[in-house]
């Protein structure tokens, strides 16, 4: 069963909540914790997109029967990452 991502504005309460629940919501109030967010949150999710995307891609090159060991290890290797960043972005996501 897949779900809807949330809103924009769903997700940035979420990050305030989490913001503030960690302690590191400012006095500033909103204001601050948006220039937070925009600072290292959004970095931070551009980045691990970017890192996951190598994850679901194919790996190519080589020939012959050192072409097949190598796909089959990193298609292992790559199976229990993406097996175990989904089980913690699960973890995370029920939180």
């Amino acid at each position: 069963m897949s779900s809807m991502p949330p809103k924009p504005e769903e997700l940035l309460s979420r990050l305030r909540d989490l913001l503030e629940q960690e302690g590191i919501s400012t006095p500033a109030g909103a204001a601050a914790d948006d220039r937070i967010i925009a600072e290292y949150v959004l970095p931070a999710l551009e980045h691990s997109q970017n890192v996951l995307a190598d994850l679901y891609s194919s790996v190519s090159g080589g020939s012959g029967s050192l072409k097949s060991l190598k796909q089959k290890i990193i298609g292992k290797v790559a199976s229990v990452s993406r097996n175990t960043v989904e089980k913690k972005s699960d973890a995370t996501a029920a939180l």
